[in-house]
């Protein structure tokens, strides 16, 4: 008997993997698949089984409904909240080693 097949969209699969940065091929070992497996997933050709859907998007550090959806979804980073252009900037960050040495000094009348 088969198992059910994850009906899952071919190309957030190719996207996960893009994304991660991960070769088809080293993904497919990770997964103990050949590499055309992993391209028939990607082209739709082939569907994985439950099991080897949950195991991709684990070894792609995904969200498992993320293999579902028609779209990947958009990652905003809000870098222009950092950026100090025309304002003072933050200063320096003060590190383990300073608050001990602040700490020494104060403490030391």
């Amino acid at each position: 008997m088969d198992a059910a097949r994850a009906e899952v969209t071919p190309r957030l699969l190719s996207w996960a993997r893009r994304w991660r940065g991960v070769e088809a091929s080293n993904l497919a070992k990770k997964l103990g698949v050949s590499p055309e497996t992993v391209v028939g997933w990607e082209r739709g050709d082939k569907m994985p089984t439950f099991r080897q859907a949950w195991r991709l998007a684990r070894a792609l550090y995904v969200q498992f409904g993320y293999l579902y959806l028609r779209e990947p979804p958009v990652e905003k980073v809000p870098l222009a909240d950092f950026r100090a252009a025309g304002r003072p900037g933050l200063g320096p960050v003060p590190t383990s080693s300073t608050c001990s040495t602040t700490h020494w000094a104060s403490s030391s009348d």
